[in-house]
């Protein structure tokens, strides 16, 4: 494949950035009427059951991914190659989806009120909207290989417009079902699955039309099921073990703390996760990119998105330390800012050390080896559990959140040690991690009173901006002076 120009890469990760952070921004707006509009009990609910939602969309066995690691190797002189891997992953992706659909509805009228602390009123909502969801699967492995097929063509500006939309969409619809018809989960969710479905499945299918037509005249290969299937296999370990894990310590913390306090730690959690924008919408285009290039090509990329990376993500996490605590006052309101302020600067943390994890991870998977990150997400999935169980039993939630920093950590250095960058990431990372650790430490200890957070907190976010500038490779440095200095012309 031919390699494109730097600014590809620039224009590709803005756009992917903004079609993540619009509905985002969206969500900032939402969450304070859904908990008006259904209550924390509800939406505890609600938040476990897009968890498990998101664990059976993942069945389409990693094949939006593989689709784009084939496609992106394939290059554009070899459409009908191409078009034989997209129908291919189509047809495996649509069957799987079938499947999956039947055992949601089968194994949820099953399990759900074991699972769940939940009173009987909202079991017979969830109940009521299992066909919804089950329904909804297929359409979901579908959408990832559409997706995927966009990514490998590196045809992001398409993507964007199903990410807005999409997005959006997914997020006032259900709010707009619990304003008119009331707070039930039955009418909020089918409203969630009815506009996935519209927005995302036609609009995918629209880009995709779009941006190769030759996928109009179906294609079908089993040559190449199985390298679809061998690397979207491991894809799909690997991208199990977020939502899983995400259920699972969220059913912890349910056990031990009740429905209440999976809401008070995922609306800190969900806002403090937004930051991930960033370092996925990095991943999610140097994929594509890191499976065209040779290995000496993709391994000497990866040191300068580090580099930015690390630049844009330390100022960033200090700001939020520093700002979390009125935010949350204001966005919530004084009762609910003092239980989650604390829950959130730690889990900044954690946003922090994870950000660091999704480079390497492209890269090893890019260059053709996805079991290895599988595999070290398999080896840390017991231990961060039990350690989340005890934490969180002698902690409470500060002690789930400290666990969720302590994986991050260790998740990143093992990440850099497998991609060959463990010393180098090491020495970058050093500076900016003794920062935030230290703004952690004064925004618990010592915010408490104003006089200290405007005392200290600006100090604290100049010394991440200047470590900032001065972490920034060279070109891009003098490339940021030119726009400053630059007179604006005259009209």
């Amino acid at each position: 494949m031919p390699m494109h120009a730097p600014a590809s890469l620039r224009r590709n990760t803005v756009l992917t950035m903004t079609g993540a952070g619009v509905p985002i921004l969206v969500s900032l707006f939402t969450i304070p009427p859904y908990l008006h509009l259904i209550g924390d009990a509800r939406y505890g609910v609600l938040i476990m059951v897009w968890s498990i939602f998101g664990l059976f969309g993942l069945l389409d066995l990693g094949l939006g991914q593989a689709t784009a690691n084939q496609v992106a190797k394939i290059g554009p002189d070899a459409p009908e190659h191409r078009a034989s891997v997209f129908w291919t992953a189509c047809v495996i992706s649509l069957g799987i989806g079938l499947l999956g659909g039947a055992l949601l509805w089968i194994a949820g009228t099953q399990v759900v009120g074991a699972l769940f602390s939940v009173p009987p009123e909202l079991r017979v909502e969830l109940m009521a909207a299992l066909p919804w969801l089950a329904a909804a699967v297929p359409m979901v492995t579908m959408a990832s290989v559409l997706q995927g097929f966009l990514e490998g063509l590196e045809r992001f500006d398409s993507i964007i417009i199903l990410d807005i939309l999409g997005g959006v969409s997914t997020q006032l619809s259900p709010l707009v079902a619990a304003y008119v018809l009331g707070a039930n989960l039955t009418w909020v969710l089918a409203a969630f699955v009815l506009t996935r479905l519209l927005t995302g499945i036609l609009l995918a299918a629209i880009a995709c039309a779009k941006a190769a037509p030759s996928v109009i005249h179906p294609r079908v290969r089993l040559a190449d099921s199985s390298g679809l299937l061998s690397y979207g296999g491991w894809i799909s370990v690997n991208r199990w073990m977020g939502p899983l894990q995400f259920f699972i310590d969220r059913a912890i913390i349910n056990a031990i703390g009740g429905i209440q306090a999976v809401s008070h730690y995922n609306i800190p959690y969900n806002l403090v996760g937004r930051l991930s924008i960033l370092p996925v919408s990095f991943s999610r285009v140097l994929f594509p990119r890191f499976s065209a290039l040779d290995s000496h090509a993709a391994h000497g990329m990866q040191g300068e998105v580090l580099a930015v990376l690390a630049a844009i993500m330390t100022p960033v996490t200090v700001i939020g330390l520093v700002l979390l605590g009125p935010f949350l006052n204001v966005w919530l309101g004084p009762d609910m800012a003092t239980i989650v302020t604390p829950i959130g600067q730690i889990l900044l943390i954690g946003s922090w050390t994870s950000s660091f994890i999704h480079i390497p991870a492209a890269l090893i998977a890019g260059q053709g080896r996805p079991d290895r990150m599988a595999k070290l997400n398999l080896i840390l999935l017991g231990p961060y559990l039990l350690a989340l169980w005890l934490a969180t039993s002698a902690a409470g939630l500060l002690g789930a959140a400290s666990v969720w920093v302590l994986r991050g950590l260790l998740g990143a250095a093992v990440s850099y040690a497998m991609a060959g960058y463990l010393r180098e990431a090491a020495k970058l990372l050093l500076a900016p991690a003794c920062l935030v650790f230290a703004t952690l430490g004064t925004t618990m200890l010592l915010f408490q009173q104003a006089s200290w957070r405007l005392g200290l907190g600006g100090p604290l976010i100049l010394a991440s901006l200047l470590w900032a500038w001065l972490a920034l490779p060279t070109h891009l440095r003098k490339q940021a002076q030119r726009l400053l200095v630059t007179p604006v012309p005259s009209r």
